[in-house]
């Protein structure tokens, strides 16, 4: 048993966890996602972040200003007065399309958990350690799809990289464009 175990390298499995939880525990990342996630929401208003206080940031602590509204795991939030629920419904979804689509970048953790809600219909999102870049799963998308093709020509590759970037949209035609010039050739597999 022990010998068939060796080629799941569980060493590398564990220090893999331990690096992972120690950047997952490190605030100081946490509060730089807030901070940009709170730039994107202002854009369209759909929904908001509250503002990283940087002076009660730390690697164990991270301070933000008071996030507006109730819960949205809170029962008497079906009750508010005002409250627009369909509008409600319609801004998150709109909120996760706009980052993801528009913006190139999303919060991945967006649960009722994670939201406050204020009449008539404002949310307020917290809890920002999975942030994504839309950019980072194209190119995860692009090494796959290429990894599982193996060797093909420059026009196959090409027409892979087009294939997986249309699965994700980059926000700007120029982002595209970084993503065919700079990552085509350092993803050749020839």
């Amino acid at each position: 048993l022990v010998p068939l175990s060796r080629r799941l390298e569980p060493q590398a499995f564990v220090e893999t966890i331990a690096n992972s939880l120690e950047l997952e525990l490190d605030m100081r990342l946490e509060a730089a996602a807030a901070s940009e996630m709170a730039d994107v929401l202002a854009k369209d208003g759909y929904m908001s972040a509250p503002s990283v206080v940087w002076d009660g940031v730390g690697k164990r602590v991270l301070t933000l200003e008071w996030a507006q509204g109730l819960p949205m795991t809170d029962p008497a939030l079906a009750e508010l007065p005002g409250l627009d629920t369909d509008l409600l419904a319609d801004n998150v979804v709109r909120a996760f399309l706009v980052q993801a689509l528009d913006h190139g970048v999303f919060h991945a953790d967006l649960h009722e958990g994670n939201l406050f809600a204020s009449a008539p219909a404002h949310l307020t999102a917290i809890d920002f350690g999975i942030v994504v870049d839309s950019s980072v799963v194209v190119i995860e998308n692009i090494i796959r799809r290429l990894a599982h093709h193996g060797k093909c020509s420059g026009s196959e590759r090409l027409a892979i990289v087009r294939d997986a970037a249309s699965e994700v949209r980059i926000p700007t035609v120029m982002g595209q464009l970084i993503i065919m010039i700079v990552y085509l050739p350092i993803l050749s597999l020839e």
